[in-house]
């Protein structure tokens, strides 16, 4: 990182003017999707927009602070001057989110869609995908009991855009219920998915996402006083424009019965020792009873348990685009080449 840090710093960057550069985070317990979309002008020294030829992500440089993540992206946009020259403009976009969960030294920004287009001659709209896939195991109280398959087809609602190309998919799951039926346990849960895609569209912006819900009830082998749910393995396959095939494979984490019931026996056991090791007051001699009375209060002060102390308090968020997703998307440039009409939380 700190090697690809100064390698970009020697880069030669155009003096790019922003428009706006909103910034959304979506995420699981899994995978981090930073979505980026940027109006950016040309330098003054460079020639009008003819056609947008390529885009290029030369690198991801990113930094973990307390609660939040920040970086840049280094891209190259090569693209056709009205005179019919080449022209390239080489330029870092910015982005600071919130990130939710354990850091971790091996988290690595990984790049997963970059386009830009031509929004006027000066004008260039710029969309980004990176992904943060989290390399720390998320930490359970509760142990690995089983696992499961889940495979599920996903229909997109007729006003949400055609699909061109899927650039990311998570889940998340809600916390289980139980219930009982014929004497069997049964356990109810609901996913939530959500699709990152490129839409099917010749002009405007192209990263949608799309959330949908999806309950379900597995059938378990013994009652659990606890539950949880958490994918190992999360595939997203296109069927048609408006068609998903998604499949999970999942770990059930719980608790059961004769797991609580054995913790109890190992705790009232443990007690017990405790009691039967503790002398009787009365049966020890006054020489020793005085020295236990002597050292009590020390003891008692260092068996003290040490106050808590404060957390630190989490840096509020200064960007009123910066959030776990974008809710405006309607400020900025409006022209016969791109409309901005695109919410994240819907």
């Amino acid at each position: 990182m700190q090697e690809n840090q100064e390698k970009n710093e020697a880069l030669s960057l155009d003096n790019v003017n922003f428009l706006w550069n909103d910034v959304a985070a979506v995420n699981d317990e899994n995978c981090q999707f930073i979505i980026c979309k940027t109006m950016l002008q040309l330098p003054k020294e460079k020639g009008d927009i003819a056609s947008v030829d390529e885009t290029e992500v030369k690198d991801i440089l990113g930094e973990f602070t307390q609660g939040e993540l920040s970086g840049k992206l280094i891209l190259a946009i090569a693209y056709t001057d009205e005179a019919g020259e080449k022209e390239e403009i080489n330029l870092a976009v910015p982005f600071i989110v919130d990130y939710q969960g354990d850091m971790s030294r091996g988290s690595v920004l990984e790049e997963n869609y970059a386009v830009a287009q031509k929004a006027n001659n000066r004008y260039i709209l710029l969309e980004t995908v990176t992904s943060v896939p989290k390399k720390n195991i998320p930490t359970r109280s509760l142990a690995k009991i089983g696992h499961f398959e889940r495979k599920n087809r996903i229909v997109l609602p007729e006003d949400w855009p055609d699909m061109e190309q899927i650039i990311g998919a998570n889940i998340v799951y809600d916390q289980a219920q139980f219930r009982a039926e014929n004497d069997q346990a049964i356990l109810d849960m609901t996913g939530h998915i959500g699709i990152i895609y490129a839409q099917n569209a010749q002009a405007g912006e192209k990263i949608v996402y799309y959330q949908t819900e999806e309950p379900f009830s597995i059938a378990l082998e013994q009652a659990l006083l606890e539950a949880e749910v958490g994918y190992y393995s999360l595939n997203a396959q296109l069927i048609n424009e408006r068609e998903i095939a998604l499949q999970s494979f999942n770990h059930l984490y719980g608790e059961t019965l004769a797991a609580e019931e054995e913790k109890e026996e190992k705790k009232e056991l443990s007690q017990q020792e405790e009691t039967a090791e503790t002398p009787d007051p009365a049966e020890e001699p006054q020489a020793v009873q005085e020295e236990a009375d002597n050292d009590a209060p020390q003891t008692q002060e260092e068996e003290k348990e040490p106050t808590p102390s404060t957390a630190t308090p989490k840096r509020v968020n200064r960007r009123e685009s910066l959030g776990r997703h974008m809710h405006s998307l309607d400020r900025g440039v409006k022209t016969s080449h791109i409309v901005r009409n695109i919410e994240f939380n819907k």
